[in-house]
């Protein structure tokens, strides 16, 4: 009885071994070696507008070298998501020897200001993200939670502002509520917390009618009153356009007079 318990005991130990010996030889074999690793956009092209393909595919080389079995498909989606410009990766075996990973860029639409200082890019969903780029894009000064919001209000007031043919290059809403614009001409306008479409189009009919021509020489326009507006005049304006030289000058021009 022991012996035949021994021949059993062996008989599985080889079968064991056989199993192990095969397993390795199956893993080993050059039939199920990773040879490819196909990298697309959501197209399923492999042109990128932001992405470096090259980049992505050193990413995650290292959790995808070996065989079918062994390479750590999550590890190498996490590094392809870690890649600049890469919002969402997808990483799948597709056969014994080859892996594709699906690659959803992000599209920046804006560069996020906090309190002044660039921090980040915003996509078109109001997420925010750190990659490199030369791009001209607007610029949102505003609290985190609140660029959603920021990035309405930036269509909404681009759009009252085509018919000056003027764009805002940066735009500000503060812990208060206020809004504060740049525009690509470099002026600033402060258009408080309250009904500042109305501000802007009473904006635009002062400026269509006296601003345009100060344009030049403008630091702000403030348009928080109910029904006028301020300016600050920057050094450069010329005697002409200054109110405080003109009232100088026809004070000088009467005592002359008397």
């Amino acid at each position: 009885m022991k012996s035949l318990k021994y021949m059993k005991f062996f008989v599985y130990l080889c079968a064991l071994a056989v199993i192990v010996l095969l397993a390795k030889y199956i893993e080993q074999h050059r039939y199920f070696q990773i040879a490819q690793i196909d990298i697309v956009n959501e197209r399923g092209s492999t042109e990128f507008q932001n992405a470096n393909r090259q980049q992505i595919f050193q990413s995650v080389l290292p959790s995808l070298t070996g065989s079918f079995f062994s390479v750590n498909v999550h590890q190498a989606q996490k590094a392809a998501q870690a890649t600049p410009w890469v919002a969402q990766a997808k990483v799948s075996r597709v056969s014994f020897s080859s892996i594709k990973i699906d690659v959803q860029e992000y599209h920046a639409v804006a560069r996020w200001l906090n309190n002044g200082t660039e921090a980040g890019l915003v996509d078109s969903s109001g997420r925010v993200f750190q990659a490199p780029t030369d791009e001209k894009l607007p610029e949102f000064d505003a609290p985190a939670d609140e660029l959603n919001t920021v990035m309405k209000q930036y269509h909404l007031l681009n759009g009252q502002l085509k018919s000056l043919r003027l764009e805002i290059e940066r735009l500000k809403y503060d812990a208060r509520g206020a809004w504060t614009m740049r525009l690509t001409n470099g002026v600033e306008v402060r258009l408080g917390k309250q009904d500042i479409h109305t501000r802007v189009q009473r904006l635009i009919q002062y400026w269509q009618s006296e601003l345009s021509v100060l344009a030049p020489y403008l630091d702000y326009v403030d348009m928080r009153y109910p029904h006028a507006f301020a300016v600050k005049l920057n050094a450069d304006v010329p005697a002409e356009f200054n109110p405080l030289v003109r009232a100088e000058q026809t004070a000088a021009d009467n005592s002359i007079q008397e």
